[in-house]
C-alpha cells in the first residue's frame, strides 16, 4: 500500500545522516533489498518502473499551478531539514532554486566551461529526440535547442572525446517507433560545443539503452551492457576510436553483471574494472578477455552513489547506508569497510570536489518515492574517513537527477523525475564549505592568471597566480559526464608542485600514467593555505607510452617518471628516478607470467633514456605444481596458470603449491611456478640437460622424470581445432572432444554434427573467454591414416603381434631428426619390462588435463 501524504511528509522530514549523530526513526526508516537487473524478468520490471506518468511540474518557484499534496509534502520536509542548518564554513550553502528548460537527466561539462544537458522535452515528458540545453554558468544564460537526428537521447551513455565533442551512445526506441518505448537503439550522436549542434555518427553493432561509457587511456571509449530494442541484454562490449568507428569485442560474448549502467572504470594496470551488484570483473580490452576478480561484501546497486576519488580508489555506498572503499591498484581489488552516509540515498549522487572530498546529495529510502527523502548534503573526507553533515537543499533530487562539479568549485544539482513523483525543471547550486571563511562570509580566493591549455603526461609546466598568494595544493578534476548516479569519467588527483616564497610562479609536475589520467579534459585548481580553491582553468591532458627496453635489459632515467612494465593488456607501473631493471623483481610484480615483457616510459621522457646492460629475456618455468624449487637470490616467483597468478618473493627453497603461496589462484587446475630468466637458475632445471646425455645410467633417469612434467603444465588438447565457440563441427565416429580455452577444458564423446557451445557441453569451463572445440590428442587425426598403414603391416609377420606398435609409431614420427637416437632407446626398453612402465605414465597425463 502506498504511504499517505502525511506519512511522506513526516518521513521526509527525518534527518538522513547517522554519521553526524542524526538517526532516522527505526519505525519509519525503510531499507529495502535492492534487486539486480540481470534476467529478462528484471529488465521487464525496470522498464515498467520507467514508464512516464503525470506528475506536478516544479520550475524552481514551486509547482506550476496550485500546490498539490505531493509538492506540499516536499516543501514541508525541506523546511524541516533546513531547521537544522549549520554555519556555511561547516555545512556549505545552497543558493535559491533556478529554472531549467528541461529535466536534465544527462549533464555534461564541455571544454568551454558550459553545461550541455538533455533528457526530456520542455514539459518534462520523456522523449528527448528534439531538445537539448546549453547553459553558461557565468551568466546563467540558457540556449534551448532542437536537433534533427532521429534518436531519442533518453537514457544514453555519454563521454567527452579528445577533440571536445560529446559522444552519446544508444538511446530509446521511442525515437524510431513511438509505440515502442524503453528499449535500446544502436544510434550514436555527437554534440559539438563549438557549433552547439548535434549530428549523427557511425552506429554501434549492438543496440543499447542504459549502457555504460568508459573513457580509455588513449581517448577511445568503451561501451558496456545496456539492453536492446526487444528488452534483452546487450552483452558484447564495443570500443569507439575517434575517426575510425567501432570495434566489437566479440571474444567477450557473455555479460555477467547488471545490464543497467554497471559501474566501470579504467584501472591503473590498464584494465577496465566493473563493479556490479556484489561482484567485480576485469576486462582486458586488448586481448580481449573478461573474468571475475573478486566480490563485494555488500549489495552495491546501480541506483546508489559512488565515486572514483583517488588513484585507483572508489567509494561505494551500500543499500543499508554503509560504505566501502575498493582499491584497484593491485592485481586483485582490496575492499575496506568505511563509515557510511546512512540510509535514504537511493538515486543520490556522489561528486568529487576540488579538494578531493566527496559530496553526496539527493536520494530517498525507496526507488523514486518520496519516502525518507534526503535533502541534507553530506561530505566525506578521504583523509579521515569521516562524514560531515551539510545544509539542506529545497528540492527532492531522486531518480533522473544529476549533480556535477563546476569550474568555480560549486556543484550543480539539477533535475529529477520523468517519471514523477515531481518533474524538477529546476536546479540548485551548492557552495561547499571551502568557499567560506570562519565568519561565514565568502572567502578571498586565489586566482590563476595563466595556465597552459594543453598538457602532455610526463611534462613539467607552470601556472602563474596573483603575487603573494601562497599555494598549498594543485589538483586536477576531470570534467563531468553524469547520469543515473554515475559520472562516466570521474577522476581526481593531487599534483606535486613547488613555489618559491613570494613568487607568483608555480612549477607543477604532471608525471602520471594515462591509465590514471586518461586523455581528456580536466579542471585545474590552485588551493591556498586556507584550503580555498581558485576558479579552475580547463585544460586538455593527453599522453602515451614509448617502449625503451625489453625484459631483462637495464636503462637509466634522467629524471623521475612513470615506467610501465608488462605486455598486451597486462601491466604494472612504478615511478622511478635513475637506474631501472626491466624485470619482475624490480617492479615487485609479474603482470604477465610466461610472456615476454617490455618497459615503456611516458613519451616526453623517452629521449633522455640511456640504455644499459642486456640479459636473457623472458620467463621460465621453475617447477611444476607440487614440486620443490630453489633460488640463489631474492626472486619474484609467480604461481598459477594462464591469466590467474599470485606472486611471492622467494629466497632459497620454495614449494610450488597453494600452501606455500597462501592462495589458490586457479582452483581445480594444474598450475606451475614461473620466474624471470634473469634470476639465478635453481638447481632443479640444471639436471634437465644432464638427463639427455645420461639416459644410460639408471640413477640418472630417476631424476629425469621430475623435470619432464615441467613442460607439461600447459594441459592443452594436442589435437586439431574443430571449431570455435558458436560454430559446428562433424566427426564420423564417436570421438572424445575437448571444449574450453587456455587450461580450462571439459571433454565429451561426440559423433555426427554438433555445436561448439556451452549448452551442448553442459557447462562454461572458461567464462568470458572465446573457447574452441579440439581433438583431445593427435591420435584421432592420424586414426584414418593407419587404415592404409595395415597394408605394409601384413608384410612383416610380427606386425600383427605388436598390435600396439601403431600407437608408438606416431611418437618417432614427430621427431625425424632424432630418429636414430630413439631407435636404440626402444631396443633396451623392451628388455627391462618395469622400465617402460614409468615412461608411459607421463604420456596419459596430458589427456586428463583438458
Amino acid at each position: 500500500m502506498a504511504p499517505s501524504v502525511a506519512a511522506v511528509a513526516a518521513r521526509s522530514a527525518e534527518p538522513s545522516s547517522p554519521a553526524a549523530g542524526n538517526k532516522a526513526d527505526a519505525k519509519t526508516s525503510i531499507v529495502r533489498a535492492r534487486k539486480a537487473v540481470k534476467t529478462p524478468e528484471d529488465i521487464a520490471r525496470q522498464r515498467e518502473l520507467e514508464r512516464d506518468r503525470p506528475a506536478p511540474i516544479d520550475r524552481g518557484r514551486g509547482a506550476d499551478g496550485p500546490p498539490t499534496a505531493t509538492t506540499s509534502a516536499i516543501t514541508s520536509a525541506a523546511a524541516a531539514a533546513a531547521a537544522d542548518a549549520v554555519a556555511p564554513d561547516i555545512g556549505g550553502q545552497w543558493a535559491a532554486p533556478i529554472s531549467w528548460p528541461i529535466n536534465a537527466i544527462h549533464s555534461v561539462l564541455t571544454p568551454d566551461g558550459k553545461v550541455m544537458s538533455y533528457g526530456t522535452d520542455p514539459s518534462g515528458a520523456q522523449g528527448a529526440q528534439l531538445y537539448y540545453d546549453v547553459w553558461t554558468p557565468t551568466t546563467n544564460a540558457h540556449s534551448l535547442l532542437q536537433h534533427s537526428v532521429r534518436t531519442d537521447l533518453f537514457c544514453t551513455a555519454q563521454t567527452v572525446l579528445p577533440a571536445g565533442q560529446v559522444l552519446m551512445a544508444g538511446g530509446d526506441t521511442r525515437g524510431i517507433t513511438p509505440d515502442k518505448v524503453n528499449g535500446g537503439v544502436a544510434d550514436v550522436n555527437f554534440y559539438d560545443p563549438v557549433s552547439s549542434t548535434i549530428t549523427a555518427g557511425p552506429p554501434m553493432a549492438y543496440a543499447r539503452w542504459y549502457g555504460t561509457a568508459v573513457p580509455l587511456a588513449d581517448g577511445r571509449a568503451l561501451m558496456l551492457a545496456g539492453i536492446d530494442g526487444g528488452g534483452a541484454g546487450s552483452g558484447v562490449p564495443e570500443i569507439y576510436t575517434p575517426g575510425q568507428g567501432w570495434r566489437t569485442l566479440s571474444a567477450i560474448p557473455n555479460w555477467p553483471g547488471d545490464w543497467f549502467y554497471p559501474r566501470a572504470v579504467l584501472a591503473p594496470n590498464g584494465r577496465v574494472v566493473v563493479a556490479s551488484s556484489n561482484q567485480m570483473f576485469s576486462i582486458n580490452t586488448e586481448a580481449p578477455t573478461m573474468g571475475p576478480i573478486g566480490t563485494l561484501p555488500k549489495f552495491l546497486n546501480w541506483v546508489l552513489p559512488w565515486a572514483l576519488f583517488d588513484r585507483g580508489k572508489m567509494l561505494m555506498v551500500a543499500d543499508d547506508g554503509s560504505a566501502v572503499v575498493v582499491d584497484i591498484n593491485g592485481r586483485t581489488p582490496v575492499v575496506s569497510t568505511v563509515a557510511g552516509p546512512g540510509p535514504n540515498r537511493e538515486w543520490g549522487t556522489a561528486t568529487v570536489l576540488a579538494d578531493g572530498k566527496v559530496l553526496v546529495t539527493g536520494g530517498s529510502a525507496q526507488e523514486n518515492e518520496l519516502i525518507d527523502t534526503a535533502f541534507t548534503a553530506l561530505l566525506w573526507n578521504p583523509a579521515t574517513g569521516q562524514w560531515t553533515t551539510g545544509n539542506a537543499a529545497q528540492k527532492a533530487r531522486l531518480y533522473h537527477s544529476t549533480a556535477m562539479l563546476l569550474p568555480d568549485a560549486t556543484v550543480l544539482s539539477v533535475g529529477g523525475g520523468s517519471p514523477g513523483p515531481v518533474l524538477n525543471l529546476n536546479a540548485e547550486i551548492y557552495s561547499p564549505p571551502y568557499l567560506f571563511d570562519g565568519s561565514g562570509q565568502r572567502a578571498a580566493r586565489p586566482i590563476i592568471n595563466t595556465a597552459p591549455g594543453q598538457l602532455n603526461l610526463g611534462t613539467d609546466f607552470q601556472i602563474s597566480v596573483v603575487s603573494s598568494q601562497s599555494i598549498q595544493r594543485v589538483t586536477l578534476v576531470r570534467t563531468g559526464a553524469v547520469t543515473h548516479s554515475t559520472d562516466f569519467g570521474q577522476r581526481f588527483l593531487d599534483l606535486p608542485f613547488t613555489q618559491a616564497a613570494g613568487s607568483s610562479t608555480v612549477d607543477v609536475t604532471l608525471n602520471e600514467s594515462p591509465n590514471i589520467l586518461p586523455t581528456g579534459y580536466y579542471m585545474l585548481f590552485a588551493i591556498d593555505n586556507a584550503g580555498v580553491p581558485s576558479i579552475a582553468k580547463i585544460l586538455k591532458v593527453q599522453g602515451g607510452w614509448t617502449k625503451v627496453a625489453d625484459q631483462g635489459h637495464t636503462f637509466t632515467l634522467p629524471a623521475s617518471t612513470v615506467v610501465q612494465f608488462g605486455q598486451g593488456g597486462n601491466w604494472t607501473q612504478k615511478t622511478v628516478n635513475g637506474d631501472v631493471s626491466c624485470r619482475s623483481e624490480f617492479f615487485g610484480m609479474n603482470p604477465a607470467p610466461n610472456v615476454a615483457k617490455t618497459c615503456h616510459v611516458l613519451a616526453p621522457k623517452a629521449a633522455g633514456v640511456t640504455t644499459g646492460s642486456q640479459l636473457t629475456t623472458g620467463d621460465r618455468t621453475v617447477a611444476a605444481q607440487g614440486a620443490a624449487f630453489n633460488t640463489t637470490s631474492a626472486t619474484l616467483v609467480s604461481y598459477g596458470v594462464d591469466s590467474r597468478w599470485v606472486d611471492k618473493v622467494v629466497t632459497g627453497a620454495g614449494s610450488c603449491n597453494t600452501s606455500f603461496f597462501g592462495t589458490d589462484p586457479a582452483p581445480g587446475v594444474t598450475k606451475s611456478c614461473v620466474a624471470d630468466t634473469g634470476t639465478a637458475a635453481p638447481p632443479a632445471p640444471a639436471p634437465a640437460p644432464a638427463p639427455a646425455p645420461a639416459p644410460a645410467p639408471a640413477p640418472a633417469p630417476a631424476p629425469a622424470p621430475a623435470p619432464a612434467p615441467a613442460p607439461a603444465p600447459a594441459p592443452v588438447p594436442s589435437g586439431a581445432t574443430l571449431a570455435t565457440e558458436g560454430g559446428t563441427f562433424t566427426v564420423a565416429n564417436s570421438t572424445l572432444v575437448a571444449y574450453g580455452a587456455d587450461t580450462r577444458w571439459v571433454q565429451k564423446a561426440v559423433s555426427g554434427t554438433v555445436p561448439c557451445t556451452n549448452a551442448f557441453f553442459g557447462t562454461d569451463p572458461a567464462p568470458f573467454v572465446v573457447k574452441s572445440c579440439r581433438l583431445t590428442t593427435a591420435a584421432p587425426a592420424p586414426a584414418p591414416a593407419p587404415a592404409p598403414a595395415p597394408a605394409p603391416a601384413p608384410a612383416p609377420a610380427p606386425a600383427p603381434a605388436p598390435a600396439p606398435a601403431p600407437a608408438p609409431a606416431p611418437a618417432p614420427a614427430p621427431a625425424p631428426a632424432p630418429a636414430p637416437a630413439p631407435a636404440p632407446a626402444p631396443a633396451p626398453a623392451p628388455a627391462p619390462a618395469p622400465a617402460p612402465a614409468p615412461a608411459p605414465a607421463p604420456a596419459p597425463a596430458p589427456a586428463p588435463a583438458p
